[in-house]
């Protein structure tokens, strides 16, 4: 995961990018839920879509929900949305974690925001969220930037 962070600021470095989706493939599942952010975070941070190790990212994320908070699991989507990957079990999951009783009132106007992009970035509609998202539009004061990202 530290490589990642490193190679993000070597966009351009096509081996190594290649070296590290090969090594990462291997070691990714031994990997914790920050670690898993980390990496798909410096992808899209380098706008690389190393497509192997992402279908498997979204494998093991559903698996190790419970290492992830709330923001961590915003990151991960808005990251896979970033890139372009259209990983719509891995939405329908998060979403439907996010969306639990317990953990609705965590979710400040950043996250739905974020999650709202998210899903439209990939061409996912949720129900769920639309109409939570739409309620606390409706009875809170969103910034600015979060109501413009919402709409």
């Amino acid at each position: 995961p530290a490589r990642a962070v490193s190679l993000a600021r070597k966009a351009g470095d096509d081996q190594a990018w290649a070296e590290f989706e090969k090594q990462s493939l291997a070691q990714c599942s031994q990997w914790h839920g920050g670690d898993l952010v980390k990496v798909l975070h410096a992808c899209a941070i380098a706008q690389r879509r190393p497509h192997h190790l992402l279908a498997k990212l979204a494998k093991e994320i559903p698996d190790k929900l419970p290492q992830f908070d709330v923001s961590s699991l915003c990151i991960c989507l808005h990251s896979f949305a970033q890139l372009r990957s259209k990983q719509k079990a891995l939405l329908k999951v998060i979403s439907r974690r996010l969306l639990h009783p317990d953990i609705v009132p965590d979710l400040s106007a950043q996250h739905l925001s974020s999650l709202l992009y998210s899903h439209v970035r990939v061409l996912y509609f949720d129900a769920g969220l639309t109409r939570l998202a739409s309620a606390r539009i409706a009875s809170e004061a969103w910034p600015m930037e979060d109501l413009a990202t919402a709409l």
